[in-house]
């Protein structure tokens, strides 16, 4: 594995782009120049997940599933495994998250997910071992703000210590605007975000407002805040397909 080098001399937004080096990628080998070295990578990843109770019905010999009143727990685990390479990567990481989606009424949704998990060992380890979570980053997405964090830059939100953290989603097609009488007859809903990561570095949160249209697409204006700072405010938009069958 090979550092990353930035190959643009020029943007809109400034002359000088920033390094796309992320701060400490060294990891727990000794750094070059604050660079990653080049390194070797042989590992093992094991996954399961479980919902209890899911209902479901089976049609022409398929089974299909559809809801359940319990979230899905999901348990994984990472070994980085020595491979007789001058620089390679070492560690044990343990991770479990739940994951809920709630359907109050035929007006309104509520999602959750929690996440916790550390890093058992780490006798090496270099940043792409590092635990990342998943930002959005630029102003677009495909994804349809379940999960994700909303505002921070690709690579920032990392740990290769401990962590725990969540995602809140209220939507409801009647909350604030929509109750207005001559926006009833639009077809959309709106949306509450709640975003918390923790790590021994970061005391991170977000939260924002969204509209979505037919599941297709959503924007929403956010703002976050780091160890009680307020960092900033931004818009995302994503567009997803839905999924058929």
């Amino acid at each position: 594995r090979y550092g990353l080098e930035n190959n643009t001399s020029f943007n809109f937004r400034k002359r000088t782009p920033n390094s796309n080096n992320p701060e400490n990628e060294g990891g727990s080998s000794n750094s070059v120049e604050g660079k990653m070295p080049n390194n070797s990578s042989t590992s093992l990843a094991l996954q399961m997940s479980y919902t209890p109770r899911m209902y479901y019905t089976v049609r022409n010999g398929k089974k299909r599933d559809h809801h359940s009143d319990w979230p899905t727990f999901t348990a994984a685990y990472k070994k980085g495994i020595p491979n007789g390479a001058e620089r390679e990567n070492k560690y044990d990481l343990a991770s479990i998250e739940a994951v809920h989606d709630i359907q109050l009424n035929m007006f309104n949704k509520f999602s959750y997910s929690v996440s916790t998990g550390t890093f058992l060992s780490k006798k090496e380890l270099y940043f792409p071992d590092y635990k990342h979570f998943y930002t959005i980053g630029w102003t677009g997405s495909d994804k349809s703000f379940v999960s994700e964090y909303f505002l921070p830059d690709y690579y920032r939100l990392h740990t290769d210590d401990c962590w725990a953290g969540g995602a809140l989603n209220y939507t409801s097609w009647f909350l604030l605007f929509k109750n207005l009488p001559f926006l009833q007859k639009y077809m959309f809903d709106e949306g509450l975000h709640i975003r918390y990561l923790w790590t021994p570095s970061l005391n991170y949160a977000e939260c924002g407002y969204s509209v979505g249209f037919n599941k297709v697409a959503r924007i929403g204006v956010f703002c976050n805040f780091n160890k009680g700072r307020y960092e900033g405010v931004g818009v995302r938009f994503s567009v997803t397909v839905p999924h058929t069958g």
